[in-house]
Formats: structure tokens, sequence, C-alpha cells
């Protein structure tokens, strides 16, 4: 029963990411607690639906980076920062790279 609710979550995660980044936006969407899609995600994925957020955003600016042609600046408002340096600060704390380089070593 619970996979079927965390493949809910996952679709909604990868749909909403840019739009916000809050546990608490999702289980209020499904319907269910924060509790219960910490729950639900940890039996899943072994990790607490924050990091799976956090996750799955890095994982949609990286497609950004690589596949698009828009100025990193252009990413960080297109993936819901207001500020590009917290979407840079954001983005080199979790992969310890900067958006720039990342996008060179893969481009």
């Amino acid at each position: 029963h619970f996979v079927q609710e965390f493949i809910e979550f996952q679709n909604l995660v990868e749909q909403n990411c840019f739009l916000t980044k809050k546990v608490g936006d999702y289980a209020l969407q499904l319907g269910i607690s924060t509790k219960k899609l910490n729950k639900i995600v940890q039996t899943a994925v072994h990790k607490p639906a924050k990091i799976f957020i956090d996750e799955t955003l890095i994982l949609q600016i990286k497609r950004l980076l690589i596949n698009s042609n828009l100025s990193v600046k252009e990413i960080a408002y297109t993936s819901g920062f207001d500020e590009p340096t917290n979407f840079f600060k954001y983005f080199k704390r979790s992969t310890g790279s900067t958006p720039e380089a990342f996008r060179q070593d893969y481009v």
C-alpha cells in the first residue's frame, strides 16, 4: 500500500520541486500528515522526505544545466530560487561543485 503512496509523492515532487521544497506542502497535497509521509519515504527509499525532495530538485537542476541554454541565473529563477546567490550556495552544498563548473564538466 505504501508503494502507491510513495509513487504519488515521487510524481508530485518531480512535477513541483521548482514550486516547493517543503515536505508539508507535499503531505497536504497527498492528504496525509508529514509524519506519515516521512514514514512512507523512509520505508521506500531509506531516507527522509526532505532529502528525497532535495535530491530530486538537484537532479532536475542538473538536467537544466546540461540540456538547456539557460544561463545559471535563469536556471536559479526557473528552479524556484528568489536569489541566484541562494541557488549557487544550495547547489554547491548539495553537489560540491558550482553550477558553472558542473555544466562545463558535462557539456
